[in-house]
């Protein structure tokens, strides 16, 4: 269906004007494109819905950190 990461907002430095950015995930040809990225409350529900039509319902709390931020620059 998909991969889903969360990241603490904390583990995200703050960037300059000059910042040449932060990398979160890579992508790959298994991984395919980010469908989406938001700043959401730790109590929160998240609905995934695939192309088939198919609906996920998890708590954030579910789903893993595995890596941590990648940084870049």
């Amino acid at each position: 269906m998909g991969r889903g990461k969360v990241n603490p907002l904390s583990e995200y430095r703050r960037q300059g004007r000059g910042g040449l950015g932060l990398k979160t995930f890579k992508l790959t040809k298994n991984t395919g494109p980010i469908a989406d990225a938001e700043i959401v409350a730790e109590a929160t529900e998240v609905y995934v819905v695939s192309e088939k039509a198919q609906i996920m319902r998890t708590n954030l709390s579910e789903i893993s950190n595995l890596r941590g931020v990648l940084h870049k620059g």
